[in-house]
């Protein structure tokens, strides 16, 4: 049974605004156990790095649910749950895998977590593939592959000819007895459109279908030439397309009758109001009047980290290759300050697409680091040896290639020199600027989007975080649904700067700190407990009475 959402609209307002239609065991007989009232928590997890959905349900079992059924992960879990004020369902099933966390409450009580995953998981490990392909392109390879080794019902979207994403360029593969999961990962590494060089393409799950789409589409849906909105289907037992640069076959002829057209981002916005509301509420209002959701919390996972960058070659790199026909061997620097910047598409193609802030026309992404880092310009610190079969259409070679019937050259190149580089420089920029939401429950919500997250400055409220608001990629999501609340957890994440790095500060903000230090100044020694506990010190530590400026 394939997952989807049936229907629309609604929007999650407050705790228990949400309806848990069904929550059941499927047994090996085809039974099925309800086990609604005795659940306690229900995860539902998205990932554009992991080929496939997982699921986690935690069960309090005071009546041998485990034994009577029994679970010994050959059954299956149906799951669907949606709005109250709306008739958007969102259905799932799952293969149970395992029982893990089994702890004993009571002579008669335990607990456990039942771990679930996309039956297409089992498939994949089942199956080993053994085949030749000439001559075509990886959507073309990834398409044969999922239809005739996975074999699932669920739809699988493809990037759309004309379309960014496309990529024309014919390989040659043979895959040596790899999973079918394992070829398209080898497929997705290759598959960047001649024009840019580029292969950070990834194959994922959501509760659509899967996805076979590159990163620079989600970062900025402004580069392709498809429809820029979704038309949902009539029958509702259709699944719907979120995306706008990615359709399956089946919905090619519908989508083609509307205008080509930049995609609309962010998909949704979220904004962050300061707990501190003497402070910020006047901000806050303004900012929540032109909102949709106020964040419950957040939370800055990661941030730049030179010695990783450095090591996993996002700021340069040297890729060395050998060629045993011509017995030559090459050489290829990377830059990620001189990549990040090139505007010329034919003499520059290294170059990347980042994440388009909001407003006309896009705002202008900023790269992570300055000019002036010493880390850029040594393409020795990651070294990449890789086989190449570059210049291989000469004459001198016309006797070991293999030819058509017009007598042309046809040489399937691995354009090693155009993907290796930028992807390694790419994956890493994206664990830069890593954020987890905490939102109301949001069953509309999908890895690959670009939401807007506004962050007010902690000194200006009544202005932006200066690099971390705008518009970022959900990269993961987290459904968490318990029998009295619902709640998505999303990380998120940027590939550049709000505003480029300057070593100047605001001239209004720069003068606070400074009256903040000549506060400090005078009042030195308030930061301990050793009494200096006037008014005017606690004002400007933040601390309560008595307790210590240390921490």
């Amino acid at each position: 049974m394939a997952n989807g959402i049936t229907g629309g609209g609604g929007r999650y307002r407050i705790p228990g605004d949400y309806e848990l239609h069904e929550l059941t065991i499927e047994s090996l007989d085809g039974a099925t156990t309800d086990i609604r009232m005795v659940y306690n928590e229900l995860n539902l997890y998205e990932d554009m790095f992991q080929h496939v959905m997982q699921a986690e349900v935690a069960i309090t079992d005071s009546t041998g649910l485990a034994a009577n059924i029994p679970i010994m992960g050959e059954e299956k879990l149906h799951i669907d749950y949606g709005l109250r004020d709306a008739s958007t369902t969102s259905k799932y099933v799952f293969r149970i895998v395992e029982m893990s966390r089994m702890l004993q409450v009571n002579d008669t009580t335990w607990t456990y977590v039942l771990n679930c995953i996309s039956e297409e998981h089992i498939t994949n490990l089942q199956t080993k593939i053994q085949k030749s392909y000439k001559g075509k392109s990886t959507t073309e390879i990834v398409k044969d592959v999922y239809t005739t080794y996975i074999d699932s019902d669920k739809p699988l979207y493809l990037p759309v000819k004309g379309s960014a994403d496309d990529s024309p360029t014919p390989l040659h593969i043979i895959i040596p007895n790899w999973s079918p999961f394992k070829a398209i990962n080898f497929c997705s590494v290759r598959g960047g459109p001649p024009d840019r060089g580029i292969g950070t393409f990834v194959f994922y799950e959501t509760m659509h279908g899967f996805y076979y789409r590159s990163i620079e589409s989600m970062l900025n849906p402004a580069s392709t030439t498809t429809p820029s909105e979704f038309e949902r289907p009539d029958d509702v037992n259709q699944t719907p397309n979120p995306h706008s640069d990615v359709i399956s076959e089946l919905q090619v002829k519908e989508l083609s009758r509307s205008k080509p057209n930049e995609a609309e981002i962010p998909t949704a916005k979220y904004v962050w109001v300061p707990e501190d509301v003497d402070v910020a509420s006047a901000a806050a209002n303004d900012r929540m009047s032109s909102m949709q959701v106020s964040v419950n919390s957040f939370s800055i996972d990661h941030t730049f980290n030179i010695l990783e960058n450095l090591s996993l070659g996002m700021y340069s790199s040297q890729l060395i290759t050998h060629d045993l026909v011509r017995m030559k061997i090459g050489y290829k620097s990377f830059g990620y300050d001189t990549a990040f910047e090139y505007d010329d598409i034919q003499s520059g193609r290294n170059r990347f697409l980042n994440v388009r802030e909001s407003g006309e026309g896009g705002r202008k992404a900023h790269k992570l680091s300055s000019g002036k880092l010493d880390a850029l310009g040594s393409p020795e610190s990651v070294l990449k040896f890789m086989p190449t079969n570059i210049n291989h259409t000469k004459p001198f070679f016309s006797h070991i290639v293999r030819r058509n019937e017009d007598k042309k050259q046809i040489v399937y190149r691995n354009n090693v020199e155009e993907w290796l580089q930028p992807r390694l420089s790419q994956l890493q920029q994206l664990e830069n600027v890593v954020l987890r939401l905490d939102v109301p429950g949001d069953p509309n919500r999908r890895v690959g989007e670009i939401i807007e997250f506004e962050i007010p400055d902690p000194f200006e409220p009544e202005t932006d975080h200066r690099y971390y608001t705008g518009n970022y990629l959900v990269s993961k999501i987290q459904h968490r649904i318990t029998p009295f609340s619902y709640s998505t957890t999303m990380r998120i994440v940027k590939d550049s700067l709000y505003e480029p790095l300057v070593p100047e500060w605001p001239v209004t903000t720069m003068s606070k700190l400074t009256d903040l230090s000549k506060k400090s100044q005078t009042t030195a020694g308030h930061g301990t407990m050793a009494g200096k506990d006037s008014e005017e010190a606690l004002a400007i530590s933040g601390r309560i009475k008595g307790q210590s400026g240390i921490y």
